[in-house]
């Protein structure tokens, strides 16, 4: 398998009893496409208005829309028809665009020209793969950098393992191995290791977002050999025995639920040891 650092996340959380065996198979060795999350049809909405990239699946992504509004009838009367008629964008989708705009204008302040969007970058030796966000350089310039947009409202946080707080953010595994991942793939593609950013753009309000640059020190690269090497080596043992996690909520929103035999709508007993 080539492993991938989303891979590498639902796996680790599988193993911590956190994330169901089947789904894993069907989106990593099967490429099933689950439906996302409205945050997740946000974020792709965004990335897909700044840069023009489509899913990871080939869709345009559809934005929210309010109902549309009625014709009068001296707009009917003119010939306009009602089923052409589009709908104003959601509240959520109005604010997402004062942040595209300002993605174009740091584009344009650091003088960045994008060469590339949503290319898949390869590592034979390692077996790695990534989805590279976006693929840029400074005008004038040879040398690539990698910008990786996220589209967030925990850009104070410090608490969550998400969180994009500046007094933690170093600490942050779960969002910083994705650096280093690319990183690794891009000195293969390459022969050097280009620059790599994250662009954050804050989903809760219109003003917040940062330009993080992540420099990553030489023993987290060959960490990430041993951490790839472990994961591989634990999917192996792993991948013909995994585990279903069912729970009411979860199996009730998997698109696998009919035809899984672990789904379940009534909840499991537990138990709480209390004093």
């Amino acid at each position: 398998m080539e492993i991938s650092q989303s891979f590498i996340k639902s796996f680790w959380s599988y193993l911590k009893g956190k994330e169901c065996g089947i789904k894993i198979e069907a989106q990593f060795v099967h490429q099933i496409e689950f439906p996302p999350s409205d945050a997740m049809r946000l974020g792709q909405w965004f990335e897909y208005m700044c840069t023009g990239q489509k899913t990871k699946f080939g869709h345009i992504p559809v934005p929210d829309r309010l109902k549309p509004k009625k014709l009068t009838k001296k707009e009917i009367a003119e010939g306009k028809k009602q089923e052409d008629v589009i709908g104003e964008l959601g509240k959520k989708y109005k604010d997402a665009l004062i942040h595209v705009d300002m993605f174009k204008k740091m584009l344009e302040q650091y003088d960045y020209e994008i060469i590339d969007t949503g290319v898949t970058l390869k590592n034979k030796e390692l077996g790695i793969k990534g989805d590279i966000d976006i693929i840029a350089r400074k005008k004038g310039e040879e040398r690539v950098i990698f910008i990786d947009t996220k589209y967030s409202g925990l850009l104070d946080n410090k608490w969550d393992e998400l969180g994009w707080a500046d007094e933690s953010l170093s600490t942050k595994d779960k969002i910083m191995i994705q650096a280093v991942h690319y990183k690794l793939l891009g000195i293969d593609t390459y022969g050097y290791e280009p620059d790599f950013y994250f662009w954050v753009f804050a989903s809760n309000n219109t003003t917040d977002r940062k330009n993080i640059k992540v420099v990553v020190d030489e023993v987290k690269f060959q960490e990430h050999k041993v951490i790839v090497a472990s994961v591989r080596e634990q999917w192996n043992r792993h991948k013909d025995n995994l585990k279903p996690l069912p729970h009411p909520k979860r199996c009730g929103s998997c698109i696998l639920n009919e035809k899984c035999p672990a789904a379940i709508s009534v909840p499991i007993e537990q138990t709480v040891y209390y004093g």
